[in-house]
């Protein structure tokens, strides 16, 4: 048995793990009280809805799917770190996705007649690359894999 970080780039690692912050719980509520701080009350509201429906399906599809993790079935797999939980969906994945996609839909694509092209698109694949970032972060630091 080997532990996942043997023979991986430290560079990656250091990407990976940093880019995972983004559907970190510290992430979401930091974001959402600045949000509460900075912006409109309806706005801060909108985004506590988003939030719970997100957290209530992501709840809900772990226990109708429950597809295990990789570390569950197989016991060569030493996970970095990983919580116990089913694996699928991905809850880091799917709360940065909801986020992020949020957070350019509002303050980016709402204001988008105002942007030029190019600034539009250097925020919508700053938005993109993070997103898949974040989706590869997971299956590179063995916390799920890709079947």
């Amino acid at each position: 048995m080997t532990l996942q970080t043997e023979g991986r780039s430290p560079f990656a690692m250091t990407y990976y793990n940093l880019v995972k912050r983004f559907g970190s719980s510290e992430f979401i509520y930091g974001t959402l009280l600045l949000i509460y701080v900075f912006k409109e009350r309806a706005l801060a509201l909108h985004y506590t809805l988003i939030i719970s429906a997100m957290m209530f399906f992501l709840s809900f599809l772990k226990m109708v799917i429950r597809f295990p993790r990789p570390y569950q079935y197989s016991i060569d797999i030493i996970p970095i770190t990983c919580s116990g939980q089913y694996g699928c969906p991905s809850g880091t994945t799917l709360r940065s996705t909801t986020v992020l996609v949020s957070l350019f839909l509002d303050f980016v694509q709402a204001k988008s007649h105002k942007l030029r092209v190019g600034e539009y698109l250097i925020f919508l694949s700053i938005t993109g690359v993070s997103v898949i970032s974040v989706m590869a972060s997971r299956v590179y630091l063995a916390a799920h894999s890709i079947n």
